[in-house]
């Protein structure tokens, strides 16, 4: 519509060659730019709406490490461990992961320095644990002592913790290491049997008695040390356990005890049944006989999978008290969550803690044991869960029973098999049951590592976070404090 006083003129075409003409309407049109040449490029951005294409190559080892929350502590340098353990997750994975073999180039060890925290101890190797799938000797690295250099620059004084099997700890390298201080060492160390030790660990005979008189080495220059050992009691009987026991207990008040498993690849084995029958132990003897043993050598021995021993009550790897989380999830507004445990955590009475915390609480809680179909074997751990286990578990329960579908609102997951990103092993991310199913997932977000199982070592719990950070979404990371073990073997409703 035409204003008052405003006519057309339709007579001729208006001459846009008129430079004038252009100039004047530029001028009106470019009001307010500081950079023409910029605001283009932007405009042009705009209205495209193209999808940027940007990619940096990062290390698989510093990928890891970041998505999982490890990169304050961990610092992971080869992928290669020079053994063959009876027991070794990454040889009897049943599932293709494509594990890598080899040593970190000192450029990405740079970069992964530049991460670390500086304020807790610095953990030189690591293990497979929860999503990270990389571990190895840190000793056998062929730059070791430019590699402690690099991080003496950073961090003169930080403690720098080292998992060894031992096997490189001759005196000579020994006083190499000394000017590096301060450090200490997490030994694995199997048997004080030179036969079972080589059975268990798979290397040459000679490389026992390096590692056997490391301990005494260490102690005559004031390096403190920790030792784990994979007890095995069906391949090396009872008394050999007694013996290692025995022999670390002069140079380590503490010795950490882990449990053999063996997965469905046991099935590919010359002699399956025999392989299974190695990698099992009786749970109840060998708490039983873990007791005497504190008691006859006066020593701190931990056994995070104890059967007789509460879950709440597990010293350095386990604290479960679900009564924050429970609250959170009271607040949060959820009627009815469904608590999903790994089997490691029921035999520890995961769920009979849950069951005692519920009637304080106004909303009800069902608690689902999830196995582990993936791996299969003995695996329990929730570190080794896959999401394809959860959907199995949870398709399950709601088949056989049709009311609990309709009542849960809310799946509570533990942390420890998925990183930052919600991805568990194999890449698939936890919100594939939200999407699946309709039902919110919460998940004990690590902040990092800020829940643990009774698998996790002492490595995973130097930083564990007093309350998590604010967060709003989805996925609720304030029940930091979840998982210490897993759960029931059925569908319990606690009301």
């Amino acid at each position: 519509m035409l204003k008052e006083n405003q006519s057309m003129d339709t007579s001729a075409p208006r001459d846009i060659s008129n430079p004038t003409a252009l100039t004047e309407r530029n001028v009106l049109t470019d009001k307010g730019i500081n950079d023409k040449k910029w605001t283009a490029n932007q405009d042009k951005s705009i209205r495209s709406g193209r999808t940027l294409k940007q990619s940096t190559e990062i290390s698989t080892m510093l990928w890891e490490a970041i998505a999982k929350g490890n990169e304050k502590f961990i610092l992971p340098i080869a992928s290669v461990c020079g053994a063959d353990c009876v027991f070794c997750f990454n040889k009897y994975n049943p599932m293709d992961m494509d594990l890598a073999s080899g040593f970190r180039d000192l450029d990405d060890i740079q970069q992964a320095i530049e991460l670390l925290g500086g304020d807790i101890p610095i953990h030189l190797g690591g293990e497979s644990n929860g999503v990270v799938r990389q571990e190895g000797e840190p000793l056998l690295h062929p730059k070791i002592f430019e590699i402690m250099g690099m991080i003496r620059k950073k961090f003169p004084h930080t403690l720098v913790h080292i998992m060894t099997n031992a096997t490189q700890l001759t005196e000579k390298f020994i006083l190499k290491l000394l000017p590096f201080s301060p450090i200490q060492f997490q030994i694995s160390y199997h048997s004080n049997n030179q036969h079972n030790w080589c059975k268990i660990l798979g290397i040459r005979a000679k490389k026992f008695l390096i590692a056997q008189n490391a301990f005494p080495l260490l102690q005559k220059y004031g390096i403190l040390c920790q030792t784990t050992i994979v007890a095995m009691p069906n391949l090396v009987g009872f008394d050999d356990i007694e013996g290692t026991i025995s022999y670390l207990r002069q140079y380590t008040p503490m010795i950490n005890i882990y449990s053999p498993h063996y997965t469905d690849a046991a099935k590919d084995q010359p002699d399956p049944e025999d392989f299974r029958h190695r990698m099992s132990y009786d749970p109840i003897a060998m708490s039983e006989f873990l007791k005497k043993m504190r008691v006859k050598y006066d020593s701190d021995i931990d056994w995070p999978l104890d059967p007789l021993k509460p879950i709440n009550l597990g010293g350095f790897h386990s604290n479960f008290m679900p009564a924050s989380i429970m609250r959170n999830l009271m607040y949060a507004g959820w009627k009815h969550p469904l608590w999903l445990f790994s089997e490691a955590a029921w035999i520890r009475g995961a769920g009979k803690v849950v069951e005692n915390a519920a009637p304080y609480f106004p909303n009800e809680h069902s608690v689902l044991c999830v196995k582990n179909t993936s791996y299969g074997g003995s695996i329990t751990t929730a570190g080794l869960l896959m999401v394809d286990d959860y959907d199995k578990a949870i398709e399950k329960a709601f088949n056989e029973d049709f009311d609990l579908r309709h009542k849960i609102d809310c799946f509570v997951l533990p942390a420890l098999p998925f990183n930052r990103f919600g991805q568990d092993l194999v890449g698939k991310n936890y919100s594939f049951l939200q999407d699946k199913y309709g039902i919110n997932v919460s998940c004990a977000l690590q902040y990092p590592d800020g829940d643990f199982t009774g698998e996790t070592t002492s490595t995973h719990d130097q930083w564990r976070p007093m309350k998590a950070p604010p967060h709003k979404g989805n996925v609720d990371p304030t029940t930091t404090e979840y998982e210490i073990g897993d759960t029931p073997m059925a569908t319990r409703k606690i009301a």
